[in-house]
């Protein structure tokens, strides 16, 4: 569940617009991450950055780029963290 959740978005310069954002929440596993000495419930946070290219008047594509960041904060003895980037490309109708 990412329940944090910061957007903003530029007005469009012509048919482009860019937007960032940050999310951030936590996820609960069936079992300790990464290992025995791990936590159920880990943290969190993502980044990114969108572009969108407007294709039709109501019609857009975006790729976006993110990063994403998985841990228990320290709340337990492992907590190695996982780092993760990301790339998308999606269709958007607004």
């Amino acid at each position: 569940m990412i329940p944090l959740g910061f957007r903003f978005e530029s007005l469009p310069l012509g048919r482009i617009s860019l937007a960032a954002r940050l999310d951030g929440g936590g996820v609960w596993f069936d079992r300790r991450i990464p290992a025995d000495g791990g936590m159920h419930f880990n943290f969190l946070a993502q980044a990114g950055v969108d572009l969108s290219l407007r294709v039709a008047t109501h019609s857009w594509i975006q790729l976006g780029y993110r990063h994403l960041h998985l841990s228990n904060a320290g709340t337990s003895e492992v907590n190695p963290g996982l780092d993760v980037s990301l790339l998308d490309l999606g269709l958007a109708w607004r």
